[in-house]
Formats: C-alpha cells, sequence, structure tokens
C-alpha cells in the first residue's frame, strides 16, 4: 500500500506545477479560443495519469522523485523536492521524528519483553536499538509505517468519493426515471430544475418541465454542443482523477477551473454565429438555469453549473478569437508540454571516491603535464620517479606511511608522517662532491 501510496504522492507533486503553469497562463491567454485552456488542462491529466516520462534538458520540474519510501533516496533523504533550502529545512525534522518514534518503540518492546519474561536477551537487545522495535527484525521503520498509515487514509478518502458520486448518480437518475421523451435523446421531467446531460454510453438531455420555448432552443444548442465534444466524458475522468488525488487542494482548484473552461468552450462553440440579440437570449437563459454550489456539485453536466457571472460577460462580449492568437496558445499548449510533461536530466553518473583514491584522482589529472609523479598505493603514500639530482626529495609532499621513493641516480628519501617532510636520504648532488673530494 504505502508503496501506491509514494507513486500518487511523486505524480501529485510533479502535476501540481504543472497545474500552477496552466493557471497561469489561464490569465495570459483569455482572449485566446476557450478549446485551448482544456487542451492545457489535458495537460494536467496526463501528468497524473502516465506512470512514466521521459528526461529533457527542458524540463521544469525540480524533482523527479521528490518523496521516498524511507530514508533511501540521495543522502539518505526522504523528501528530494530539488528546493535545497526546503530539503535543508524539511529532512532533518523529518529524521529527528523517526528517530524519536523508533526509539519510543525500541523502549516499548524491551519492557513488553521483559514483563512478559521473553528472555533476558530479547530485553537487552530491545534495549541497544537492535531489537523488534527498531525494525531490524521486522524490516519497518518509522517512514514505512507512516506512509502506510497514510495510504490507508488516501484509499478510505477516494472510496468515500466514489461512493458519493455513485449515490448521487443513482438518486439523479431515479427522480428523472419518469421522465417523458421529447426527441431523440430529449427528455423532459418536472423533477428537476436545470438542464443537464446524463448517462455515458447513451447519454441524454433532460429538460424541467414547462421551459418557455425561447429558453429551450439555446439550451438544447447548448447540451447537443456537450454531446459532440464529449464533454460528459471528460468531466467524469475528471471527477475519476480527483477522487485519486483528492488530498491535494491543487487538483481540487484544477478541476473547478477545467468545469469552468468545459462550460465556456462549450457556450463559444454555440455561439460564434450568434448575433446580439440571440446571445442575449442566450445568456438570459443561463440566468434562469443557474445553479448554486451544492446543486451543481450534484449534477453531472448542468446548463447553469458553474461560473455563470463570467460566462455571462463571456456571451455578451463576444468577439472571435484572431488567427495568431490561436497560434501562440497551441504553441504554449506544446511548451507547457516539453517543460512540465518530462523529468530533469540526471546530473550525472559519478560516485563519491572512497577514501585513500585521491591520490589516484590527482595523479590522472598530471598523466598528460610535465610532472612524471605516479599514482601510488590507496593508503595516501606516492612513490615514482623524480627528476634528476632530486633523489632524496623527491619524495611527494603529501601525508603517508614513511614509504622510501628511489631517485634514478640511485638517491633516496622517505616520506614521513609529519605532513609530508623528507624522512631522511642525501641528495644526489651532494654525494657527487663527496666522490669527486
Amino acid at each position: 500500500m504505502e508503496h501506491i501510496f509514494v507513486e500518487i504522492l511523486n505524480r501529485s507533486i510533479a502535476a501540481g506545477w504543472v497545474i500552477l503553469a496552466v493557471a497561469a497562463l489561464r490569465l495570459l491567454l483569455r482572449r485566446a479560443p476557450k478549446w485551448t485552456s482544456c487542451l492545457l488542462w489535458a495537460l494536467v491529466a496526463v501528468r497524473l495519469v502516465c506512470p512514466f516520462s521521459m528526461e529533457s534538458a527542458f524540463s521544469l520540474i525540480p524533482s523527479r522523485e521528490t518523496v521516498h519510501g524511507g530514508m533511501d533516496g540521495p543522502e539518505g533523504k526522504f523528501v528530494d523536492s530539488g528546493i535545497r533550502f526546503l530539503d535543508d529545512a524539511v529532512n532533518p525534522a523529518l529524521r529527528r521524528s523517526f528517530d524519536s518514534a523508533a526509539v519510543s518503540g525500541v523502549e516499548v518492546d524491551g519492557a513488553a519483553g521483559t514483563d512478559t519474561g521473553a528472555g533476558t536477551d530479547a530485553g537487552a537487545g530491545s534495549g541497544t536499538g537492535a531489537g523488534p522495535g527498531t525494525g531490524a527484525d521486522t524490516g519497518v521503520n518509522p517512514a514505512e509505517r507512516v506512509l502506510f498509515v497514510g495510504g490507508i487514509i488516501w484509499a478510505a478518502g477516494m472510496g468515500i468519493l466514489v461512493l458519493h458520486s455513485l449515490v448521487s448518480y443513482i438518486r439523479l437518475w431515479r427522480r428523472v426515471r419518469t421522465a417523458v421523451r421529447l426527441e431523440e435523446s430529449v427528455y423532459e421531467s418536472e423533477f428537476t430544475d436545470t438542464p443537464f446531460v446524463l448517462g455515458i454510453v447513451r447519454p441524454r438531455i433532460y429538460l424541467p418541465a414547462h421551459m418557455p420555448e425561447e429558453m429551450r432552443v439555446p439550451v438544447l444548442a447548448h447540451e447537443r454542443a456537450h454531446l459532440r465534444r464529449l464533454d460528459n466524458l471528460w468531466k467524469m475522468v475528471g471527477y475519476g482523477l480527483l477522487c485519486a488525488y483528492w488530498f491535494h487542494p491543487l487538483v481540487w482548484a484544477a478541476y473547478s477551473l477545467f468545469c469552468r473552461d468545459l462550460e465556456l468552450a462549450c457556450d463559444e462553440s454555440v455561439i460564434k454565429g450568434y448575433d446580439a440579440h440571440r446571445r442575449r437570449l442566450y445568456s438570459e437563459a443561463l440566468l434562469a438555469c443557474s445553479l448554486d454550489r451544492r446543486g451543481a456539485f450534484g449534477y453531472p453536466l448542468a446548463f447553469g453549473e458553474v461560473g455563470v457571472r463570467e460566462r455571462i460577460k463571456a456571451v455578451i462580449r463576444y468577439k472571435k478569437p484572431g488567427f495568431w492568437m490561436a497560434v501562440a496558445a497551441v504553441a504554449a499548449c506544446i511548451a507547457v508540454a516539453i517543460c512540465f510533461l518530462t523529468d530533469p536530466m540526471d546530473s550525472g553518473d559519478a560516485q563519491p571516491l572512497p577514501s585513500g583514491a585521491g591520490g589516484e584522482a590527482a595523479a590522472d589529472g598530471n598523466a598528460g603535464g610535465d610532472s612524471r609523479y605516479a599514482a601510488g598505493n590507496g593508503s595516501g603514500t606516492k612513490q615514482g620517479t623524480v627528476p634528476d639530482g632530486q633523489g632524496g626529495d623527491g619524495g611527494e609532499r603529501f601525508g603517508g606511511t614513511g614509504t622510501e621513493t628511489d631517485g634514478p641516480d640511485g638517491g633516496s628519501g622517505a616520506v614521513g608522517d609529519d605532513g609530508g617532510k623528507p624522512g631522511g636520504g642525501e641528495p644526489a648532488q651532494r654525494r657527487r662532491k663527496v666522490r669527486r673530494k
């Protein structure tokens, strides 16, 4: 369970960046065609649903895996958000909390073992932190326990939302099952007060009884536009994602904005051929069929569902979007897909050098130069050839273990443990002078 919950957490965090980007672009693309906003929200859905993503140098996602299933992340981090100051503040606090929880569990298990007479060895093991409470025997650490409990809460919340939607759907269907058929896929019911679309495979349009004829025409045009655009299916997908990611506040905001943009796009597709008079009638129908928020949440796809005031303003002030504005909006969608549907590339496969390997790295770095010092063993000593006449001082001045180095002329010098000072040996030039004398 905790592995599934960690995956859901990481997807929701990555999708949160996409939601913020889309919400900002909505403000910049007010004059663009409304269907481009729906396309942007589709990118959010892809990020929430897709279990994998490609790496890209253009990615603006800070981290590809923010939450780890324990202290097994990079450098033992539980949270790796890609924002350094945030990680430095969160990870130590989480580590202290998990360590204190582990110590408390050890003490409780140790006391239980002593009281039940399980044996002095078990009690002693618990007291030293090697007993069952630490997770050494059971393989469970406090971080995993927290994630397991979080996974249970997540599954319970998702089940509640799904159950609520099913109950609402069944209650609404029972209310309109006595509806009278007016024409193909259009029904009239006296138990509803607003038009809406109900159904998935064979969706139907339901109208309130005794709706005026002049209002019925724009309402039917709107609902049929929904069916042509398959909005009933897209809204069901959006609500399903809301059930899966109910714990993320940005997902709730995204669902609300998505429903609003869905209605605005449908309004635009209907009124693009209307004159001012017909747009006014359409606005009056919106106002007459408006719902409060509680009623809107219960209906699958209602005519006056959300954002009625904004929709009326958009209908009255409607102007056909320009071609270049549509091109700019599509380009923005492509940019969002490149930057937010991809993960950041790995910084590299370089691993930290083991202790004592620094000498080898230094030798490799000087391989192409004039220096002819060679790498020694892994204990910090250096051995190799030195220039003529410098045999006595030929030892590398690095901290070592007292290894002697021989020059080409027979000189010898030892590198001592006192920080690299020569440990002995006469320079070769001095020996040559003695021989000449």
